[in-house]
């Protein structure tokens, strides 16, 4: 169990990720739909802020297995990064994406999702400059987005 608690500190202390708001940084990122049918694409309106010098510049959205429906996996073929824990098995839903639209949504396909509620975890990726050009450290900021998926035609499914 000390094992579990080191490693825990370690990972925690490697990666600068913020809470939904520290630091003068925040986000809001809320689900167009709560209830998405059909192959519509899950719709994330995003707004945030920080300090002078930074903008966002990227996203990406991950979930923990116990998540996602049961067939998550079996369905889309996702590769699961295991860990210690199993509750902390994780998926890499996508890869950063590098450009966050000027309008805030973020949009993500559904088409191979299966049926199910859904709560996963968007991040996004913060940098900057100072007025003289230096570097300013990257920040990460999170929150979840929690949305329900029904396959099959709309009537069906309300």
């Amino acid at each position: 169990m000390r094992n579990f608690w080191m490693s825990l500190f370690f990972f925690c202390a490697a990666i600068p990720v913020l809470t939904a708001a520290e630091g003068g940084f925040s986000m809001e990122a809320v689900p167009v739909e709560k209830v998405i049918h059909g192959s519509d694409p899950l719709k994330i309106k995003l707004s945030s802020s920080c300090p002078d010098g930074y903008s966002a510049r990227a996203w990406r959205l991950v979930a923990y297995v116990p998540n996602l429906p049961a067939d998550f996996i079996a369905v889309t073929g996702a590769k699961v990064t295991p860990s210690t824990l199993r509750e902390w098995d994780t998926v890499f839903i996508m890869n950063w994406e590098w450009t966050i639209p000027t309008d805030g949504i973020l949009v993500k396909s559904t088409d191979q999702y299966p049926s199910g509620d859904y709560k996963m975890s968007l991040y996004i990726h913060f940098s900057g400059k100072t007025p003289d050009g230096e570097k300013l450290p990257d920040k990460m900021i999170s929150q979840d987005v929690l949305f329900t998926l029904k396959k099959g035609d709309r009537r069906d499914t309300q």
